[in-house]
């Protein structure tokens, strides 16, 4: 998988999960005060709509675009993953799972990289992928000890 980080103007933007977000006043006003003072530190993390040329889909950092709009800022600087919106939502649940230590984006990137490149190189068989998929439904079902 690959990255591209550019500066993306607010209007390309579609920010249609920004309402599944936890709202906290308290860490809203501490961010918007650290972007006031030291600007941008984080990109957003974004993928590009399929049938929308030039409007990215928005998958974290809609807390850092409120802030910046209200700093009067016109783009924020943004990580286009190269994937499918599904994929980048799953991989963007799997880096907020608790019990798993967080990763810079760009780092966790760095991390799936090599996993990524051999499967696409040697794709698993189907009767493999069956079985991941019965694991999968079973620990979200509950069964937590499905995955071990």
């Amino acid at each position: 998988m690959s990255t591209n980080d550019m500066e993306i103007e607010f209007h390309q933007l579609d920010l249609r999960y920004e309402g599944l977000r936890v709202r906290r006043p308290e860490r809203e006003k501490r961010l918007l005060s650290s972007l006031a003072e030291r600007g941008q530190q984080l990109a957003i993390v974004v993928v590009l709509l399929q049938d929308e040329p030039n409007r990215y889909l928005v998958i974290d950092g809609c807390k850092r675009i409120r802030a910046l709009r209200i700093l009067r800022r016109d783009t924020v600087h943004a990580t286009v993953w190269n994937m499918t919106e599904t994929e980048a939502l799953i991989l963007d649940r799997h880096l907020r799972t608790p019990n798993v230590h967080p990763l810079a984006p760009i780092r966790s990137m760095h991390y799936f990289l090599p996993v990524i490149e051999e499967i696409l190189a040697n794709p698993p068989a189907p009767e493999y992928l069956a079985y991941l998929k019965s694991k999968i439904k079973q620990y979200a079902a509950g069964d937590a000890g499905a995955l071990h």
